[in-house]
């Protein structure tokens, strides 16, 4: 099934070598891949070589042949009816995974077969069901694997998960942090809704920067060598020069955070051709032009892209109401390169810098 989209993408001399007023209108068709399978929402994609994983209210599906088919690779719950995956990242062979309440299962044969990782978690019993706190993501760095449940702690880990160290009461607001990712040797929190920090001595000491008024956030992306935050009242753009946040959102589609006819969230970025893309709530995929400092559709207009994927020859989106999209992207504006593993070097998904 096909839905057809017109995107208009300029396209200047720093790209194709032409002058800076030529621009170049693209036909492109966003295919969807997830046919007569129930994937549900899609809240995170990841891939790996050949592999795409997707982690969705149903549980995680793969695909080895670029989306074209997919299978479910299923975990072992204690409650069958919780296998809402609410993060994923791929490393290699090993694929992590954190649900709404489960915990968190990683596998090291690429989703064959699976283990819990919960030892040191935070926890509380339910009659006879043990619940854990909704997993935010994964970072990876080096040989430590960093994990936040909003609320419910922040944690590391030196052995792959198998035992957990909080450091919530270690790390600035540790036990609030929504969401983190390293960029130019810092390691960066997002604290609640407002609040910033980061440490460049893996977290031993944190630097408490301004208010952030772009609201939780979601996801980050590396863009022209600045870092880019989606929130849920926009996008934020940190000024190292200024050492303030800025926020380039126009074009954008965004009303009041309190309308619930315009939500306002931006979920996921990807960067892919020298370009950033933005996945929102109900407005579908929104392009960034940096020369102009303007936003502009992208496609799947209506639906709610809660993951984007840059990964081998295409754009993937995974969305709420209709499973998984495809974009290829024409070579054209493949001159500037891909980041490896998908997504900017800085999201959960594929962060192996080191902190040093």
């Amino acid at each position: 099934m096909l839905y057809r989209f017109s995107i208009s993408i300029l396209v200047f001399g720093m790209l194709i070598g032409v002058a800076p007023t030529d621009a170049l209108a693209l036909e492109a068709e966003w295919q969807q891949l997830i046919n007569g399978i129930s994937i549900g929402q899609v809240w995170a994609l990841d891939g790996s070589a050949h592999r795409l994983y997707a982690g969705s209210s149903e549980g995680v599906f793969r695909s080895e042949n670029n989306g074209q088919t997919w299978g479910r690779i299923g975990f072992d719950t204690q409650d069958p009816f919780d296998i809402s995956v609410a993060a994923l990242t791929v490393d290699r062979n090993s694929v992590y995974v954190g649900t709404w309440s489960s915990g968190l299962f990683r596998s090291d044969d690429a989703g064959e077969t699976w283990k819990r990782i919960n030892d040191g978690l935070w926890r509380q019993h339910s009659d006879e069901t043990v619940i854990y706190g909704t997993a935010r993501g994964f970072l990876i760095i080096d040989d430590t694997l960093i994990n936040v449940m909003y609320h419910a702690g922040t944690y590391t880990s030196t052995n792959r998960g198998e035992t957990w160290i909080n450091v919530s009461e270690k790390w600035e607001q540790g036990n609030s942090i929504y969401n983190m990712t390293f960029f130019d040797g810092y390691l960066w929190s997002a604290i609640s809704h407002v609040w910033m920090a980061r440490s460049a001595d893996k977290g031993e000491t944190w630097q408490r920067l301004p208010l952030f008024e772009g609201g939780f956030t979601c996801d980050w992306a590396v863009f022209e060598g600045q870092l880019y935050a989606a929130a849920d009242e926009g996008v934020g753009r940190w000024n190292e020069t200024t050492q303030m946040w800025e926020y380039p959102m126009d074009g954008l589609p965004i009303g009041s955070a309190w309308d619930p006819n315009d939500p306002s969230w931006v979920w996921s970025f990807a960067v892919r051709g020298g370009r950033l893309f933005a996945g929102l709530e109900t407005h579908g995929v929104y392009i960034f032009d940096a020369d102009a400092e303007r936003w502009s559709p992208a496609g799947l207009e209506g639906f709610s892209v809660h993951a984007l994927l840059s990964h081998t020859d295409a754009l993937y989106a995974g969305t709420d109401e209709n499973g998984i999209y495809r974009l290829e992207i024409p070579d054209v504006l493949t001159t500037t390169a891909i980041q490896p593993q998908g997504k900017a070097l800085t999201t959960w998904a594929g962060m192996k810098q080191s902190l040093d």
